[in-house]
This record gives C-alpha cells, structure tokens and sequence, in this order.
C-alpha cells in the first residue's frame, strides 16, 4: 500500500505538471489571438508582458505571492476563471487544499465549461480522500473535453491505485483512446494496466 502511495503522489506532480502547462499554452493562446488582433486594442508589447507574466508564473517561484496578488483581484470585475485556475493551482501546491476547492469552485461558476477547472478539482479532492466527488469532478471534465488526456490518467489511477478497481481503470483508459485515438500516454498506462 506504501508503494501504491508514493505511485499515486508521483504521478499527482505529473499531472500537476501538466496541468500547468495547458494553463499556460491556453492563456498564452488567447494572449496571442488578442495580441494579433488590433481591433481589440492589444499589440505586440501586451503579448510580450503576457508572455512574461506567464513564465513567471510557470517558473513557480513564490506560489503565496502569486495568491496574494489574485486574491487582490477577487471580487472585481478584472477576475477571470483563469486566475481562479492559477490561485487553485498556488493553493494546491502551498497544501491548503480546502481554499484549492473554493478557488476552482469559482472558476467554475465563472466558467462552467472549463475542463480544466473540474480536472484540477478532482485532483484536490482525490488527494483530500473524497473519491467519489473526484469521480464526478473529472468525468465533468470529461464530457467537457474528451480530448483532456490528463483527466482520463488522474481517473484510471485514482480507480487502479486507490480503490484497486482494475476493470474501471482499464475502462476508463479505453474511453480516453476511443476519444484520444493514438495517444502514448493513454496507450502506455493502459498496456501497463493490462499487464499487473
């Protein structure tokens, strides 16, 4: 069981990881569609102050400040569920799980059909022992997206390595390829899974 734990922590970072890392391609597009489009007033030194902001906050540095500034920002009409992504993200990673809960709970009232919201809520609470609300949370993600991979993986490791439901696992990694067809990261967990 330790193992399975350490296994489960491991491949939480990874998703973490990831998770991040769509934040930041999906801001950094956006950023750039505005930044390319002169009506909505953007120009190439906004795109370069976006870029900058997002590699700060890619780097991680300091997640409280990070925290701080956002929540400055609540309650204002500047506050988007993007930011609310990146305080449940600093939230997350400076283990304070509860306000992680409340930051992507807002971001999904703000934007109720953001994927990745629901898929950062479901990690939280997984890690916080509420599995079945972690279900809910990435199969939401799911229907949302099908094409989110990371979503499918915290699923299957969840069912395969928590609850040692191998039959859900191996389902919910076949759904992810029905959706996903090709991809490595799906493919590679579900021959694993096969094999144990």
């Amino acid at each position: 069981m330790q193992k399975s734990k350490k296994i489960i922590i491991i491949l939480s970072a990874i998703i973490v990881v990831l998770i991040l890392v769509v934040i930041l391609a999906v801001i950094n597009k956006n950023r750039t569609e505005n930044a390319s489009n002169p009506s909505r007033g953007e120009n190439k030194i906004a795109q370069k102050e976006a870029e900058e902001e997002n590699d700060v906050y890619a780097k991680n540095a300091d997640f409280e400040e990070i925290a701080k500034d956002i929540e400055k920002k609540k309650g204002t009409s500047q506050i988007e569920a993007e930011d609310l992504i990146k305080l449940g993200v600093s939230y997350y990673n400076m283990n304070k799980l509860d306000r992680a809960v409340g930051a992507y709970k807002e971001a999904i009232e703000k934007d109720p059909q953001n994927a990745l919201a629901y898929g950062n809520l479901g990690n939280v609470l997984r890690d916080k022992g509420d599995y079945r609300e972690a279900e809910e949370q990435f199969r939401k993600a799911i229907e949302i997206s099908p094409g989110f991979v990371s979503a499918y993986v915290s699923l299957a490791v969840m069912f395969r390595s928590l609850e040692d439901d191998k039959v859900a696992a191996l389902q919910v990694l076949s759904q992810g390829l029905a959706n996903n067809p090709g991809n490595g990261i799906l493919q590679n967990l579900l021959d694993n899974y096969k094999k144990t």
